[in-house]
Formats: C-alpha cells, sequence, structure tokens
C-alpha cells in the first residue's frame, strides 16, 4: 500500500543521475534530458515511484511522448542497508531481462537501464510506464469477477517459467526446504511466549510436502502489482514489481495473495476460489492446505515483528495479541478443512 509523501526530494540531483545514467546507458543516439518536471506518484516500502518524460533535438520516433518510470530505493525503511539496496535493484533489473528472454505470457516493465549516484552505487531503475490500472481498481465494477482468475493464471503462467533461466534468484532446492527455512527463522522464544505459534508450528510439520517442485515467484503477487484494462477490445494484463522474485514453493505465491483472509476480492473463502482457477489456468497440483502453511507462517513472522517492535516501545501498526488471534482464528478454519 502506498503511503503519503513526505520526505523532502533534493529534484535537482533527482533529475541530474536521471539524465546522467539515461545517457550513458547507450541505448539513445543522441543526448536525452528529463522533459519537464519528474512527477511523484507514490511510494512503497523500499521505493520512491516517479513518472517522466525525455526529450532531445531529433528523439528518434519510439521514444517520443513516451512516459518512464522511476523506482528510486528509499531509506525511510531502515530495514535494508544502501548496498543490500543496491543488491536488490541489481536483482530486479536481471529478473526483467530474463523475463523479456523468456517470452513471459504478460507483459512486464521493460529496463531501460541503471540509475546510478554520483558514487557510482546503483539507486534505481528506469523501466517503461505499464498501461492499464492496478486489479484493485475493478473490485466495485462490472469486472470484480475477473480478479480472482486474473491473478490466478498470472500465478500459473509465473511457476511455468523456466528456473534455469532465472539463475540469478535465491533459490530452495525443493518447497520443503524454503518451509523448514522459513519456520527456523523463527525464534524458539516466540513458541514459547505465544501458544498459536506453537500450534501452527507443529500443524505445519505435519504437512511438509514431499516432493513438491519449486518454480519461479514473483515474491509480492499482490493484486496492486497487477495492471490490468481493455484495449481495442482486448484485455491486457502486466505484471509490475518484480524485486522479492525468487525460486521456491509455489505455494508461497497464493499466500501472498490471501494472507489468511477469509475474505479475497470480496469473495467468502476466497483461498479456496483462488487454489481451484489457479489449477484450471494450469497451476501446480496445490491444495489449500499447501497454501495454509505459509499463510501461518506469514501470520507468525507479523506477530514476530509485532511483538518485538512493541517490547522497544514502538506503538505503530497492530499489536501481537491481534496477530496471534489471527493465528488462532485461522488454526480452527484449518481445522474444519
Amino acid at each position: 500500500m502506498a503511503r503519503r509523501y513526505r520526505k523532502k526530494t533534493d529534484w535537482h540531483r533527482l533529475r541530474s543521475i536521471t539524465e546522467d545514467s539515461l545517457n550513458a546507458s547507450g541505448i539513445f543516439p543522441v543526448s536525452v534530458s528529463v522533459d519537464g518536471k519528474i512527477e511523484w506518484i507514490e511510494s512503497g516500502l523500499y521505493h520512491d515511484n516517479y513518472r517522466f518524460w525525455i526529450v532531445a533535438p531529433a528523439l528518434p520516433k519510439e521514444w517520443q511522448d513516451r512516459s518512464l518510470l522511476l523506482r528510486l530505493s528509499s531509506q525511510m525503511r531502515p530495514l535494508r542497508s544502501k548496498s543490500e539496496s543496491a543488491r536488490y535493484l541489481v536483482r530486479e533489473a536481471q529478473t526483467l531481462q530474463a523475463l523479456k528472454d523468456a517470452a513471459f505470457a504478460f507483459e512486464t516493465p521493460e529496463l531501460i537501464c541503471m540509475v546510478k549516484s554520483d558514487a557510482g552505487q546503483p539507486v534505481g531503475l528506469v523501466e517503461n510506464w505499464v498501461w492499464g490500472m492496478p486489479l484493485p481498481f475493478y473490485k466495485d465494477s462490472i469486472h470484480a469477477d475477473i480478479i480472482i482468475p486474473t491473478i490466478a493464471a498470472v500465478a500459473a503462467a509465473v511457476h511455468h517459467l523456466l528456473p534455469g533461466k532465472f539463475s540469478h534468484l535465491p533459490a530452495f532446492p525443493d518447497s520443503r526446504a524454503h518451509i523448514l527455512k522459513e519456520l527456523d527463522s523463527l525464534p524458539p522464544a516466540l513458541f514459547r511466549e505465544y501458544p498459536a505459534a506453537q500450534a501452527a508450528r507443529e500443524w505445519i510439520l505435519t504437512r511438509l510436502p514431499a516432493n513438491r517442485p519449486t518454480a519461479v515467484l514473483h515474491g509480492d503477487l499482490l493484486p496492486q502489482n497487477i495492471n490490468c484494462g481493455e484495449n481495442k477490445g482486448d484485455w491486457k494484463i502486466a505484471v509490475i514489481d518484480w524485486e522479492f522474485a525468487e525460486i521456491g514453493d509455489p505455494a508461497y505465491d497464493l499466500a501472498i495473495v490471501t494472507r489468511g483472509d477469509r475474505k479475497l476480492a470480496g469473495k467468502n473463502n476466497g483461498l479456496k476460489h483462488l487454489v481451484a482457477e489457479y489449477r484450471q489456468a494450469g497451476g501446480m497440483d496445490l491444495t489449500v492446505s499447501d497454501v495454509r502453511v505459509h499463510e501461518l507462517l506469514l501470520l507468525m513472522k507479523w506477530l514476530l515483528e509485532s511483538d518485538q517492535g512493541h517490547r522497544r516501545g514502538l506503538t505503530e501498526g497492530h499489536s501481537p495479541d491481534h496477530y496471534a488471534g489471527r493465528l488462532e482464528s485461522l488454526l480452527r478454519r484449518t481445522a474444519k478443512e
């Protein structure tokens, strides 16, 4: 979810490093500059997003009036160092190129160039602006029924990408290893402090997959990362924000969508609908229980973050009791499935 923009921006520097990076890319036969102002669009957890156009004498027609997107690393959340942010940017750039080479079924942003600071450190990406409205825009429209099938079709297409073409991504050897790594990342104190977390851990350990293969994952397949729209009679779909792509358990991508909530896009039993649509779209042989594993892991991770924050005196966000209650509720539902 986008947050309100409050950070003071050095617009001159932003313009300067963007133009320098564009011209250093070797893509343009002439020297280009930003046309008018760089327009702030929104800020996510780790990026500030801007829209702009370029201009130059004798600019090739393909670049005229073509809007571009600048995704600039943000340090407003101190969970990443600058070097770690740079690694994520490089990885996302490699993923966008791999998607282009793999002929992915849906449109994805085209990488124009990396943006580097005056010191030569990667600080952002320039991509082409992807047409369409974010999928949640259609929630209360005549197209509301396409939301779940669209997410399912995108997930199935992502999971059919050949992992060998994405060798730059972090990878788990199999889905079981992915689950166990996530479980092992949670400290023993969490299970001692919260009985719901211990019950979730025990439930997960009884449902570890035996031989489910891994797949390329989008890693953040929220509806707002899928753009859609009708164009000349065709329904176009584009998938953006590939920052968290990895190779792991395909059930994880579906859990990121449902997050343990009962409803999805206004439909009760949202996960059941999503799994059915995913399998119909040619996705892997996943069950509701397979996805519940990762829903529980997500809730335990958020419980841990909330617990640690409140111990440090931070009061933003939901309390640990909120997440413990959600865990208990989800466990009750799993017992009935």
